[in-house]
């Protein structure tokens, strides 16, 4: 039997979220206490508890001891209390005494002071044993904000979304001025009138796509290296293993073709174009340059564009993954160059690889509810920007350096490694190998869903 502390935290988000006829919301605010085995004395969790309160009422003190016995938790108080389980980890109190503050005296018993009358309260048990995966494979926190998205899908035709069927040219057209609404009005980028917009099945596959092509258009075996300084994201690189007659060269100027992340992935860095030659080929993912990161409805990447614009030899790279559709693995590529629409096109139909059009569909209809709304992005900015401020302040307390350029990228690069994040707080976080950097670094992502990011900050009070 375990003796345990508990604690609550104010929640906006949950506290709108419950609509009880005659509750309105406690004014609470208090540390949070960890939960701790009376036998061991070591930390093994935490209790979360939303209360709800209708009246404060006179000063009063009571102490309640909370057990965990196996899988049930039993409440000895004073008076009686009705306890119910909703969940496998969350137990609600109905009729409970009436408390407001919560403290934790050195016995290990509650005190509770300052008399309220509450109706219902909420105990949620936090499993520090899970591990939290901020690896960053998915954009959580921007799905989320999509999360009851719908679409009907239908045949291809001028009254109707379209979906079912291959591509025609009516929902194509319109897909793609999508995409040109998206660069005019959100980016303020005017894409000239022959760019070319090419759809695949993610940034990964069309960078391929495009190493394909730029080899096929010098007909040789092509050198591919990067302006972008390290840590690089070494997926760039990896690329280059499957697709023949390609090699990869670091800090290579002088390659046939070079590939920029720009802001750069981990570190938000942002990379001009340097020395660039009469012939060489360049090509950008930009996958990071958009409002809900950068906090700017301009492009990040303004010399880029302007060069763009006068050399056909210049292309660019994105996808809907980081705006909050990683499933439906839809990207672009956008050319002035027709060669390079040719061997790109061919690549994609020689390796089965063609777009789908569910995905253009969803993209499209996504632009219309959520990526054509700047309020859209500005409320996903607002939650990263808070999310910087409290990582800065555990940096501080954890004596981490944080190895940003800027904040232009939805993570933090740390001096850490991502076993220091694993034994220190049971946190997954990808390591500076993957950028050809030092194991002793690691990047975190701030994309982790709502209650993920919660209860890290939980682990490292």
């Amino acid at each position: 039997m375990k003796l345990l502390s508990f604690y609550y935290l104010k929640n906006e988000t949950e506290f709108n979220e419950i609509n009880l006829e005659g509750i309105s919301k406690a004014n609470i605010v208090l540390e949070p206490t960890p939960l701790y085995s009376i036998e061991t004395k070591e930390k093994i969790g935490y209790i979360k508890i939303n209360m709800f309160s209708t009246e404060k009422q006179e000063l009063q003190s009571k102490n309640i001891n909370f057990f965990l016995e196996k899988e049930n938790l039993i409440l000895n108080t004073l008076s009686s209390n009705i306890i119910t389980q909703n969940n496998d980890a969350t137990y609600k109190i109905l009729s409970a005494s009436n408390f407001n503050n919560i403290f934790l005296d050195i016995q290990g018993f509650i005190t509770i002071i300052d008399k309220i009358s509450f109706n219902e309260v909420y105990i949620k048990i936090i499993d520090p044993n899970r591990e939290i995966n901020a690896i960053g494979k998915e954009p959580e926190i921007i799905t989320q904000t999509m999360s009851t998205f719908t679409i009907t899908y239908t045949e291809n035709s001028p009254l109707l979304p379209g979906g079912l069927s291959f591509e025609n040219n009516f929902t194509i057209k319109e897909s793609k001025q999508t995409i040109i609404n998206y660069y005019k009005y959100i980016l303020n980028v005017d894409l000239p009138s022959d760019s070319i917009i090419i759809y695949g099945i993610g940034a990964t596959e069309l960078i391929g796509a495009y190493y394909y092509a730029i080899q096929k258009i010098l007909d040789k075996d092509i050198t591919i290296s990067t302006n972008t300084n390290d840590p690089f994201y070494t997926l760039c690189k990896s690329i280059t293993t499957i697709i023949p007659k390609t090699k990869w060269e670091k800090n290579n100027n002088t390659a046939d073709l070079i590939i920029n992340v720009s802001p750069n992935n981990p570190n938000g860095r942002i990379t001009d174009l340097q020395n660039v030659l009469l012939n060489q080929y360049i090509l950008y993912d930009v996958v990071y340059d958009t409002p809900q990161f950068t906090g700017k409805f301009e492009s990040v990447n303004k010399k880029f564009f302007e060069d763009f614009k006068k050399n056909n030899n210049l292309s660019f790279v994105n996808s809907f993954s980081k705006m909050g559709l990683p499933g439906i693995r839809t990207g672009y590529l956008i050319t002035r160059n027709t060669n390079i629409l040719k061997y790109v096109n061919e690549y994609l139909i020689k390796n089965s690889l063609v777009p789908n059009n569910i995905g253009i569909t969803l993209s499209r209809e996504a632009y219309y509810r959520f990526f054509s709304k700047k309020e859209w992005y500005i409320e996903i900015n607002e939650k990263i920007k808070k999310r910087y401020i409290q990582f800065k302040i555990i940096a501080l307390k954890y004596d981490l350096t944080i190895l940003n350029y800027t904040e232009f990228v939805p993570y933090i690069y740390v001096n850490r490694s991502d076993i220091w994040w694993l034994n220190k707080f049971n946190i997954t976080t990808l390591s500076g190998i993957d950028f050809e950097d030092t194991p002793q670094n690691s990047r975190f992502n701030l994309l982790i869903n709502d209650n993920d990011w919660e209860e890290f900050i939980l682990r490292t009070l």
